[in-house]
């Protein structure tokens, strides 16, 4: 068994890069498992209006993203990679 996966979050604005480099990095790495933001997208919860939203402070608190915290989850638990690497948008939340 070896130790606790190392997890990179790779944040970016929308068109930022992010899924680019995460795919490098999964491809550079030896032991490793990307998971991409919008591939939890039914699971994805988030302000209808994000006009609104903004006017209201751009609180990240509003969104939540159970489908990819249940994978991280997952991905530890089954400690089958040396690293695990997040296409995820957003750098003030924490999901695992």
């Amino acid at each position: 068994m070896m130790n606790s996966p190392f997890v990179i979050s790779i944040n970016a604005v929308s068109g930022g890069g992010k899924t680019s480099l995460t795919k490098l990095l999964d491809e550079s790495l030896v032991s490793s498992k990307a998971l991409y933001f919008d591939e939890f997208d039914s699971t994805n919860v988030y302000p209808f209006d994000f006009y609104e939203w903004n006017l209201r402070g751009s609180n990240l608190s509003e969104f939540d993203c159970p489908g990819m915290h249940s994978a991280v989850i997952q991905e530890i638990q089954d400690n089958n990679h040396e690293y695990i690497i997040l296409d995820f948008p957003f750098a003030g939340i924490t999901i695992a």
